[in-house]
């Protein structure tokens, strides 16, 4: 895949962005489907679920040797969380 490619999904072009090895998708052009107007607010809507949260804090103490759970305001949760999904 060059650089900067796109694929079509459901009549959409959804632009993905290579940078070194790994590929990143466009939410913008995903969340168009939804709200092709302003994305942005499904975007917002998105990013506060509780399952994303839980998903970006798992990600970044797995990830991140410099994240600070106890600014999230959520640490326990999310220990718990690694703890109950990674012990299965």
């Amino acid at each position: 895949m060059s650089k900067n490619s796109q694929i079509v999904v459901l009549n959409e072009t959804v632009r993905i962005q290579r940078m070194d090895q790994d590929d990143y998708i466009s939410l913008t052009d995903i969340a168009k489907f939804k709200n092709p107007d302003d994305p942005r607010f499904v975007i917002q809507n998105w990013m506060r679920t509780r399952s994303s949260i839980e998903f970006l804090g798992i990600w970044e103490l797995l990830n991140n040797p410099d994240f600070n759970p106890c600014l999230s305001g959520c640490h326990r949760h999310l220990l718990d969380v690694v703890i109950r999904d990674f012990a299965e």
